[in-house]
């Protein structure tokens, strides 16, 4: 003997692996010797744990994807803009500083915006078309265009 102590393991007390060796961990013993994942009586302190586990992990890529507010152009408020905003994220994304999944999304959201926006465009343009049409049917006699007035 060398006078070093011989760890605990949970796999001492009974506690087995998925692959059936007995587990290597020494952390978090309970008084029946076995670790937090092996132990009957701790199953639901050990789902707690993974599910905040998980969830923490989850923030942490949340945050890791998302871009520097700095960073970030203007909202978009003109196809200019939009185009603008476009040239950024594709950057973004090729360089690293947004993952793809939210390029992706951003780029959905843009073409949205694009196609809103020439909607309203093409709108106001035929708006505007019908009031210059109907004052020119005004300006003109109608004899002039053939036509007998009813």
């Amino acid at each position: 003997m060398t006078g070093l102590m011989e760890l605990q393991r949970c796999g001492d007390a009974g506690g087995k692996t998925k692959a059936g060796t007995p587990c290597r961990s020494p952390l978090g013993l309970g008084e029946n010797g076995l670790c937090m994942n092996h132990d009957p009586a701790r199953k639901a302190a050990a789902h707690e744990l993974h599910a905040a586990g998980g969830r923490a992990s989850s923030l942490a890529a949340r945050a890791r994807r998302v871009a520097l507010p700095g960073d970030v152009p203007k909202v978009p408020k003109t196809l200019d803009d939009a185009v603008r905003y476009f040239a950024w994220l594709t950057n973004a994304i090729v360089t690293g500083r947004l993952d793809a999944r939210s390029g992706h999304e951003a780029a959905f959201a843009l073409k949205g915006f694009q196609s809103a926006a020439e909607k309203r465009d093409l709108q106001a343009e035929i708006t505007k078309l019908r009031a210059e049409l109907a004052a020119a049917r005004k300006a003109t006699p109608t004899s002039r265009l053939g036509l007998a007035r009813v």
